[in-house]
């Protein structure tokens, strides 16, 4: 839970001072992330309670659509924005990546 909290008021920082170019962009990573990260969360808590891997599967989506939005922003930005949105794809593929054992592992119960 620490963890969430440091990365939200992380990306609350950066998203509250945007004022060059690059710190829009910068929040628009951030933005597209903490969304991601919170749907990722927020499943995780819900599914604890529920035994169907269908509702793991819609998070699993969200951070894939994450991945995809924020491929959008590189493009839009020439791909220039200090490797910060590489850094942001990687974690949500790890992400994604847990997501779907997480499906395999409820699946099989």
């Amino acid at each position: 839970m620490a963890i969430v909290l440091s990365v939200s008021q992380e990306f609350v920082r950066i998203a509250v001072k945007s004022t060059t170019v690059e710190e829009k962009m910068k929040k628009q990573i951030a933005i597209t992330v903490l969304s991601a990260f919170l749907s990722f969360v927020g499943g995780i808590a819900v599914a604890q309670g529920v035994h169907d891997w269908h509702d793991i599967e819609k998070v699993r989506m969200h951070v894939h659509e994450a991945i995809h939005e924020i491929e959008v922003i590189q493009a839009a930005n020439n791909y220039q924005m200090g490797g910060h949105a590489e850094a942001a794809k990687t974690h949500l593929r790890a992400a994604e990546d847990e997501l779907h054992r997480a499906i395999e592992s409820a699946r099989g119960q």
